[in-house]
């Protein structure tokens, strides 16, 4: 096949000695081209929900949808498609889309999650793209504090993790910046106890609380993200835990989904000391695991 620009003209005027024929490109306009996307690094979705590729321009084009089955998955493949939707199209994209969803051919319901702008035939797909998530987290920095606030008894103050920057000196400080995200994703916080992963709550904010508080005590919360581990400890861990040596990271998750495991679209880690000292700041290091792709069109 032979690579040519998206932008060809609607009509190629061809002179011969004597005569001038003008001849339309509607056969090159409906004909077949080929666009290949490949996609890096894809987070495993619920069982519910599935990604979709998309032309975004004048009108919608559903390329694809499809599910990966691990955490970090490839994903590559070759699509026919036409001159015409090709130079309609502004982005390539990839969507989070529900399973009732993804019969619709030409409008998505679902939650940009990947975006590339053509420039000729390539386009570079990243978080970043304006109707993506218009940024790159690049600028995201985090500290947490070990404390109790929710805890009568205050016997093990380190089973508690808030992201505060003080928690003496008021007013109490937020201990994150992070971006703001579209509609439909929010952060979450995890740390890791052995094998099992607990969940602080979902936010959209990094002061005001989170949308959780399975694991606290009776008193009231900080408003800001965290959690104390206290009550209704799940199969595997006692609580409550000291939380010295564990493992502590912030992912951007999609919302509402049932998805009770973290996403891997992570933005911040830490190893909290060993031993810890309660009432304490310590950092988070940015580590961003994000998604990327490419797209290629050749006619």
């Amino acid at each position: 096949m032979k690579r040519i620009l998206i932008t060809l003209t609607a009509f190629i005027v061809i002179i011969f000695t004597g005569c001038t024929d003008s001849i339309t490109t509607s056969t090159v306009t409906t004909a077949d081209g080929t666009l290949s996307v490949s996609l890096n690094n894809l987070p495993q979705l619920s069982d519910s929900s599935n990604y979709a590729i998309w032309l975004f321009g004048k009108d919608s084009v559903k390329l694809d949808y499809f599910k990966v089955t691990n955490d970090g998955a490839n994903f590559s493949k070759t699509y026919n498609v036409k001159l015409g939707h090709v130079q309609g199209a502004k982005y390539l994209v990839v969507t989070v889309e529900h399973d009732s969803s993804v019969l619709n051919d030409s409008i998505s319901r679902g939650r940009r999650f990947l975006a590339g702008i053509f420039s000729g035939n390539n386009t570079t797909l990243s978080v970043k793209t304006d109707i993506a998530f218009n940024n790159d987290f690049n600028s995201v920095v985090g500290k947490y504090t070990l404390f109790t606030p929710t805890d009568t008894a205050n016997t093990q103050k380190k089973s508690g993790i808030w992201f505060v920057k003080n928690v003496d000196a008021p007013p109490i400080q937020a201990g994150l910046e992070l971006p703001s995200l579209p509609s439909g994703w929010e952060y979450n916080a995890w740390v890791e106890v052995g094998s099992v992963k607990l969940k602080t709550g979902g936010f959209r904010s990094v002061s005001g609380k989170d949308n959780d508080s399975t694991y606290c005590g009776p008193l009231a919360a900080l408003s800001f993200p965290g959690e104390d581990f206290l009550n209704n400890a799940p199969a595997g861990v006692t609580f409550p835990v000291d939380l010295s040596g564990k493992t502590v990271y912030i992912t951007v998750q999609p919302t509402d989904w049932k998805l009770n495991r973290p996403f891997n679209f992570e933005v911040l880690r830490a190893t909290i000391p060993s031993p810890a000292s309660e009432n304490t700041a310590y950092d988070l290091q940015k580590n961003l695991v994000l998604p990327s792709g490419s797209g290629v069109v050749v006619f």
